[in-house]
């Protein structure tokens, strides 16, 4: 694929490539790297890797919300219950302005982000691309 990605036949999918010693450095890490470095096109491919890399947690959180649920219902919850549970969560969960945190909105802003760093990459703007991917750690939502 590129210098920095490659497709494992194993697993089925794409995967950053080095050996285990750079497999230790985060991908927001390597990002930044090739941004120093002026690799825009490898900065491009990390950056959508980080997105691949986020979404496998993502959809990991989702499910087991639903697998939960369905456990509880099955272990006798009620409704009332779940819902209980659920406003427990949220309650503990709020951001540090008081906001209700948003699964859906954080992910949404994730991306967009990461659409920023690629359009300043292909700008060749390292300077501009940096901060965003700092933003993609603690994503601005979080802080408005």
């Amino acid at each position: 694929m590129s210098a920095v990605m490659g497709f494992s036949d194993i697993i089925g999918r794409r995967v950053r490539l080095g050996d285990w010693q750079d497999q230790k450095i985060s991908t927001y890490r390597k990002i930044h790297e090739a941004l120093d470095e002026g690799r825009f096109e490898d900065a491009i491919e990390l950056a959508a890797y980080f997105v691949d890399e986020g979404k496998v947690c993502w959809v990991l959180y989702r499910q087991w919300i639903l697998d939960l649920e369905g456990f509880l219902t099955d272990q006798g919850a009620t409704a009332d219950e779940l819902a209980a549970v659920t406003k427990q969560i949220e309650d503990a969960i709020v951001l540090p302005d008081g906001r209700p945190f948003d699964s859906d909105a954080h992910w949404a802003q994730f991306n967009a982000l990461i659409d920023e760093v690629t359009a300043y990459c292909e700008q060749g703007d390292a300077a501009a691309a940096k901060p965003m991917t700092s933003d993609c750690r603690v994503p601005a939502i979080t802080r408005e």
